[in-house]
């Protein structure tokens, strides 16, 4: 029996935050690079490399630039923790989000308006369970910038397990936001 298959009749345990947090603090959760916590389960995630920690970072710049361009209140962030439920604090690469009190521990998810996730090496999670996760908790718009591909999927719309509604541009396109209008940024040199 592998170690993820659940015993017959048995019920998993979905672990809570405050669970995951007592794990970091141990030190339990030290020999995996990266790991959050989804739906009540620990999931490992890939290291970045170079061009992945660049294109988020631009991405991330680009964000502000524009919002500041547009004088909207919103904020452009990157490598951040969002709570989504008792049971969910995924860590997207960057978000577009309403201000927030300085002293949460995490920003709360129904403050997102954008989660962004770049794919280099591994693009299962993005457009696996992130897909899924973020339509569940209805962010109102992701976008999976594909760096293996050069395209960037963006989707809006959110219903359970994912979204109404998808559009695929070129890498190096002008990328408009499909819920936050006057959002725009160029996506070309990200990387």
């Amino acid at each position: 029996m592998s170690e993820f298959q659940a015993m017959s009749g048995s019920n998993p345990v979905k672990l809570t935050i405050r669970d995951y947090e007592l794990l970091q603090a141990s030190g339990a959760l030290d020999r995996y690079a990266r790991v959050e916590l989804v739906e009540g389960v620990i999931v490992e995630v890939n290291s970045e490399w170079s061009r992945h920690a660049k294109a988020k970072n631009e991405i991330s710049y680009r964000l502000r630039d524009a919002l500041r361009a547009m004088d909207a209140t919103l904020i452009a962030l990157c490598d951040v923790t969002i709570r989504l439920s008792d049971h969910s604090l995924p860590e997207p690469d960057g978000i577009v989000s309403s201000p927030f009190a300085g002293s949460a521990e995490y920003i709360p998810g129904d403050l997102v308006k954008l989660a962004i996730e770049v794919a280099d090496t591994n693009r299962a999670g993005a457009l696996g369970y992130k897909y899924e996760l973020y339509g569940d908790y209805a962010l109102p718009e992701y976008w999976i910038v594909d760096l293996r591909d050069e395209r960037i999927h963006v989707f809006w719309e959110p219903k359970a397990h994912g979204y109404r509604r998808q559009e695929t541009i070129a890498l190096g396109d002008r990328l408009d936001s499909r819920t936050i209008p006057g959002l725009s940024i160029e996506t070309a040199s990200l990387y």
